[in-house]
């Protein structure tokens, strides 16, 4: 193989797979139970990914795990959706734990001895567009085995990947720990709001006398009052574009953040026509309704 030629995924992949490739749906219908409570093993969901949570989970049992051999997942597997959202790409992280792969996601193992796994992550991650276009079907987008070992990348040698992958992995550490900082000063401001406003324990309250479940001089008003409250619409998705309006729905929003890089494009024209009332605001507040309920 030459140095940053371009090469088709299927030639560095040592395993593709998915949880179907165990056996029959009467047969893991019989062996693999999901469990919600913890377990021998967890099953990673895209849910996972998508919402940077690992500690919201399905289960298996010991026995399941065994028989899911075929899809047992490792840390620095690609994942990738095969269908929902087809061609979203992840990277496993280190659990510290065994994990089993989810429905609806391929399993891609890199040949370490041919490319650098997280350099191929990378490399697929920023180029999430162009996998997509490979996707077919008309009422569910899906994206098949042939096609995720036709995709192409481009790779420099190992020496340049590790390199590479050392640069990104150094920044990304850097973004890790400041948002594990910005993670405890939003906690510090919870917690001092649940004391003033859930407990009273607001400073001098030991001098406040409570009237009818609140302080004196504080009232009780409906939350109806205060907002103006508006639910998004239903939108299909023959509707979306790959620029213009970005529209926010429950897959962009993380653990108190919202992930642009997952939002879709609406036409500009059609928005101002039927969803001009639906445009936000700076310091509006959103929240999901369905799904992750109240995030």
């Amino acid at each position: 193989m030459k140095a940053d030629e371009k090469v088709e995924l299927g030639k560095i992949i040592s395993v593709l797979t998915d949880y179907h490739a165990n056996g029959s749906y009467k047969l893991l219908k019989k062996n693999v139970e999901l469990l919600d409570d913890p377990n021998y093993a967890l099953m990673i969901r895209t849910t996972n990914f998508e919402q940077e949570n690992y500690e919201d989970n399905k289960y298996i049992n010991e026995h399941a795990y065994n028989f899911l051999k075929k899809s047992k997942v490792y840390p620095n597997d690609i994942l990738m959706n095969k269908i929902a959202n087809a061609g979203n790409v992840y990277l496993m992280p280190d659990l510290k734990r065994p994990v089993s792969l989810g429905m609806n996601l391929f399993l891609i193992r890199i040949n370490s001895e041919l490319a650098d796994p997280k350099f191929v992550y990378y490399s697929l991650k920023v180029n999430e567009k162009y996998i997509k276009l490979f996707a077919t079907g008309a009422a569910a987008a899906t994206i098949t085995k042939a096609l995720v070992r036709k995709l192409e990348l481009r790779l420099p040698d190992l020496l340049k990947q590790y390199e590479i992958v050392s640069i990104i992995s150094n920044y990304n550490d850097l973004i890790d720990i400041n948002r594990k900082r910005i993670q405890l000063l939003e906690e510090s401001a919870r917690l001092l709001f649940r004391e003033w406003f859930v407990y009273f324990r607001f400073s001098e309250h030991e001098k406040v006398k409570i009237v009818d479940g609140v302080p004196g001089g504080w009232e009780k008003v409906p939350l109806s009052e205060l907002i103006d409250f508006k639910e998004g619409p239903g939108l299909r998705n023959y509707q979306f574009r790959d620029e213009g309006i970005p529209f926010l729905n429950i897959r962009t929003f993380g653990n108190d953040e919202i992930d642009l890089n997952k939002v879709g494009y609406l036409d500009e024209t059609e928005v101002y026509e039927k969803y001009k009332h639906f445009l936000l605001e700076e310091d509006d507040h959103v929240i999901s309704s369905s799904g992750t309920l109240g995030r």
